[in-house]
């Protein structure tokens, strides 16, 4: 099982919606398992993009806080992608499959999330979570959406098992350290790391930002996905709504051949 975060140090870069295109042409492209965990639980927006409401208590947060349950329960709190998708989109995810174990909204008067300790105990209960959830559902990859910030409890506990951290940034200059600074931290944890600039305008001073931040970071970028004004409003997940051959799904090609062959 590859075990691969996505992280962003700031919010609002397509994070989650990249996440949801990988882990969607991984399954059709590669017909390979994907599990895709929503650990940005502060902010938890799977269910809300894939338009999907979860009809049990059970989730992410409650792994957390209350310790891993047995596999009857993980399965039970699993959501097969083709399961809840109309026919339509149901046909792009291909022979491979998608498994969703969501995190849900507190209740804000008493939010669970507050009870939460990031320590040794919490990171073996997510360890074991991530076995039991891989070997109930038979996966290939877990795909984590992390909460973004790079002090945060979520992201220290996510990066510390991971396999890998896919890093998901703007050319932007509120970027630049984060990107550094992940640099740095991927490298004591000895983690391979894959820096995914998104949503980048392909004119010539597109290419000449790339080049920039690639100076100010001092690394070139792994793989660069195109601006397309089709994910302005962020309710669009290509490998979903777009067809199979557009050229923005294809821009993922590289991105998963780094993934197959590298972690």
């Amino acid at each position: 099982m590859k075990n691969i975060v996505f992280f962003s140090f700031k919010g609002g870069v397509g994070r989650t919606l990249v996440l949801l295109d990988t882990a969607f042409i991984i399954a059709r492209t590669l017909g390979r398992n994907v599990g895709i965990i929503d650990g940005d639980i502060e902010a938890p927006s799977l269910h809300f993009i894939l338009d999907i409401q979860p009809e049990r208590d059970q989730n992410f947060v409650d792994i957390l806080l209350g310790g891993v349950f047995g596999k009857t329960a993980i399965a039970a709190g699993s959501i097969p992608i083709k399961s809840v998708l109309p026919e339509k989109r149901r046909e792009k995810i291909g022979s491979g499959n998608v498994v969703l174990y969501p995190s849900l909204f507190d209740d804000p008067r008493e939010p669970k999330i507050d009870r939460i300790k990031y320590d040794d105990n919490t990171r073996d209960t997510l360890r074991d979570f991530l076995e039991k959830f891989t070997t109930v559902n038979k996966l290939d990859y877990i795909l984590v959406d992390c909460r973004p910030g790079v002090f945060t409890g979520m992201a220290r506990l996510t990066l510390s098992l991971a396999s890998c951290i896919c890093l998901v940034f703007r050319l932007d200059r509120q970027n630049v350290d984060g990107v550094r600074y992940m640099l740095v931290q991927a490298a004591k944890r000895k983690r391979p790391i894959f820096l995914i600039a998104n949503q980048v305008p392909k004119t010539e001073r597109g290419m000449q930002r790339i080049a920039e931040f690639q100076e100010l970071i001092n690394k070139n970028i792994d793989v660069i996905i195109p601006f397309d004004e089709r994910l302005i409003f962020g309710d669009v997940i290509a490998a979903l709504d777009f067809e199979v051959e557009d050229a923005f799904c294809n821009s993922y090609e590289k991105l998963i051949k780094i993934l197959e062959g590298k972690v």
